[in-house]
């Protein structure tokens, strides 16, 4: 699968939380799992290469070890939930990923699972050269940002600190 046919069933997955979702309502939380299988499936050379951590539906963190880990670290970020979309005021299915004009028509196309599939399809493509980094890079995507951030972002900040 290419690299826009990647993007578009990124964007086809609904990963917007209601407003009422709590922790641990895997109903809700069922499409932020599907995203982080969905990593798994379509970077599978990344995969092999990476080390994962996925401590819950809304985050995801990956080192991709390098040569020199004593070396400062980079830092990728990202995240994969989406503003809840109001149908009715779209022309096109928000979740359909539809193409039209030169264009991909989808709830998170521009925020932000655009930039996020184009990091995970740079490092997969790295990683099947047999690239390795002088530093370690740590990948670290979050899954509510656009409701809160504190069960994606400040877990992994947590998670972080207690490395």
């Amino acid at each position: 699968m290419d690299f826009v046919e990647k993007f578009r069933e990124a964007v086809t997955i609904p990963t917007w939380l209601p407003p009422d979702a709590q922790c641990g309502d895997t109903a809700a939380e069922a499409p932020l799992v599907r995203f982080q299988e969905f990593l798994v499936e379509q970077f599978p050379a990344f995969h092999r290469a990476a080390e994962r951590w996925a401590p819950n539906p809304y985050s995801v963190v990956y080192r991709l070890p390098g040569d020199d880990s004593g070396n400062d670290a980079v830092l990728l970020l990202g995240h994969y939930d989406v503003v809840p979309a109001e149908t009715e005021k779209w022309r096109v299915d928000p979740f359909g990923a539809e193409q039209k004009d030169g264009y991909i028509y989808g709830r998170g196309s521009l925020d932000m699972k655009g930039i996020l599939i184009g990091i995970m399809e740079a490092a997969e493509n790295l990683c099947t050269q047999g690239w390795k980094p002088r530093q370690d890079i740590w990948f670290a995507f979050g899954g509510d940002e656009e409701r809160t951030g504190t069960l994606g972002a400040m877990e992994t900040a947590r998670w972080f600190e207690q490395r």
